[in-house]
């Protein structure tokens, strides 16, 4: 929540969110959020430019209401447009997302007959460039503030996936896990010397270990962020309600070293979490952190910022595919168990 100013016309308090969304403050509190109009601010924000590109109202004819809603379910079809390995054109947007509203016709938004403006082959071409702009968001990429909102809307609408994903088939899930291959190259990412060499190791081995967690899918390595470089970059394209406490996206840090990783850098992780809205992120720290690192990390959680650190030791104790995804889901419980703990002294 960023401000919050009176109503006019009736008195009441109205919440001001990231990303230009309002709830009104009256007795008749109603949990759906509203966008800012225009008007209220003297000026468009982000919220009233995704009104106008993501509203099917200009090109089909059709005014689909609840609005609100509607940009909602247009916000999760595009994630998963994103996180497909599909190579998206005009012609294969179209036929989705023409099921995707007759979809929304029979089951969400009533609909209201109006002049239609522009093309439907111009409003393609702007779909695909939301999909495109999205897909280098989520590989870490910096991009405007409507990729970070839409981000965010994941975090609480993923219950809106199953319902479609018999439009985009889910990714097939394959599990190439080896105990024996894992503990082969953390062994060759240890022993390793040159510096470089050392860090590219350790983030073969991680990308090992996260490729084999059923889920989450890597989007990116090496990524430039600003003045800021992403190691590795996750999303979450699984149905599990545990995986979506983590959130939408995911920040990887890879750290080799043969000392312990300190408070600047869990910081600094923290920074970049910040600056791309997402909710979790996890520190593959081969020789653990020092203490005012965890202090930091437990300090962090109680804002709603998780870092869940991971060691050379804690993965070498796996074994099977299975414990990638539990260590991490552990590791999130026990921070939540801390923010509680820290809550209740």
């Amino acid at each position: 929540m960023i401000a919050s100013f009176p109503n006019i016309e009736n008195g009441s308090w109205r919440f001001i969110f990231e990303g230009g969304h309002q709830i009104s403050i009256d007795e008749e509190f109603s949990y759906l959020k509203e966008t800012l109009h225009p008007n209220d601010l003297g000026g468009f924000c982000s919220s009233n430019v995704q009104s106008i590109l993501m509203n099917p109202i200009y090109a089909y004819g059709q005014w689909f209401q609840p609005t609100d809603i509607c940009e909602e379910w247009h916000k999760v079809f595009l994630y998963l447009c994103a996180v497909s390995d599909n190579e998206w054109n005009e012609v294969s947007i179209s036929k989705i997302y023409d099921m995707f509203l007759d979809f929304l016709r029979k089951n969400i938004c009533i609909t209201m007959e109006v002049p239609s403006l522009i093309s439907k082959s111009e409003y393609y071409k702007i779909l695909l460039m939301h999909i495109i702009n999205f897909r280098s968001f989520l590989k870490g990429e910096d991009e405007p503030v409507l990729s970070k909102d839409l981000l965010q809307t994941m975090n609480s609408r993923y219950v809106y996936l199953p319902y479609l994903w018999t439009l985009i088939p889910q990714i097939t899930y394959k599990s190439t896990f080896s105990v024996n291959n894992l503990k082969k190259q953390i062994y060759e990412a240890i022993k390793e010397n040159d510096s470089y060499i050392k860090g590219i190791l350790w983030e073969n081995v991680v990308a090992y270990v996260l490729n084999n967690v059923e889920g989450l899918k890597i989007t990116g390595r090496r990524i430039r962020a600003g003045n800021q470089e992403i190691d590795i970059s996750l999303v979450n394209i699984s149905l599990d309600d545990q995986l979506w406490q983590l959130g939408a996206y995911i920040l990887v840090e890879c750290k080799n070293w043969s000392s312990h990783v300190d408070l600047h850098q869990i910081r600094n992780i923290a920074h970049i979490s910040n600056l791309k809205g997402n909710k979790t992120s996890i520190l593959f720290a081969s020789n653990g952190i020092t203490i005012d690192a965890q202090k930091e990390i437990y300090r962090l959680a109680t804002e709603s910022s998780f870092i869940i650190c991971i060691t050379a030791n804690e993965l070498l104790q796996m074994t099977s595919a299975k414990d990638c995804k539990m260590l991490i889901l552990d590791k999130w419980e026990h921070l939540q168990e801390n923010v509680e703990l820290a809550s209740i002294l």
